[in-house]
């Protein structure tokens, strides 16, 4: 899958990629990564930003489920699904310093990376077919996970601020 390369933006420090929508039932999570747009767009840091809201978008649109656990089911073999391709091939065209994937519902913030998290950080375990673990410590692209609290409520005022 090619994937087209795009030039940094000017005085740009670092490349953040947010990814949202992972899975079908992650509602939240793309309505939080499509408000941190507007939030980055009025930021003014030196930041290139590259923002995914819905990987899976057939899943979000889904009347319901079509395999046992969809949610974990990781595919016959790693990088097998179109999502998971089109993930890594824009992880090695745009090379994130940093990766925030954001999820729901479990209500924790994570860290995977080839480095020591920051003090409020969790480090909640490793999950072998997470994107997680990966990214950050198959791929040495620090990923920070955000767990919402809610799968289907949108976040509400604050707490877009606070994760």
């Amino acid at each position: 899958m090619a994937v087209p390369q795009y030039p940094a933006a000017p005085g740009a420090a670092r490349r953040v990629l947010v990814v949202a929508g992972m899975h079908g039932d992650e509602l939240a999570s793309a309505s939080l990564a499509l408000h941190w747009i507007a939030l980055a767009q009025k930021a003014g840091q030196p930041v290139h930003w590259r923002f995914i809201p819905v990987l899976k978008p057939d899943g979000l649109l889904a009347a319901r489920p079509t395999r046992r656990d969809p949610r974990c089911w990781p595919g016959p073999a790693p990088l097998s699904g179109s999502e998971s391709q089109f993930l890594h091939a824009q992880m090695e065209a745009f090379l994130p310093q940093r990766v925030v994937s954001i999820h729901a519902p479990y209500g924790v913030l994570d860290f995977d990376g080839p480095h020591d998290p920051t003090q409020r950080l969790d480090r909640v375990g490793v999950f072998p077919v997470s994107f997680g673990p990966y990214g950050g410590v198959q791929q040495g692209m620090p990923v920070v996970t955000t767990e919402l609290d809610h799968a289907l409520r949108l976040p509400l005022g604050q707490e877009k601020k606070r994760v």
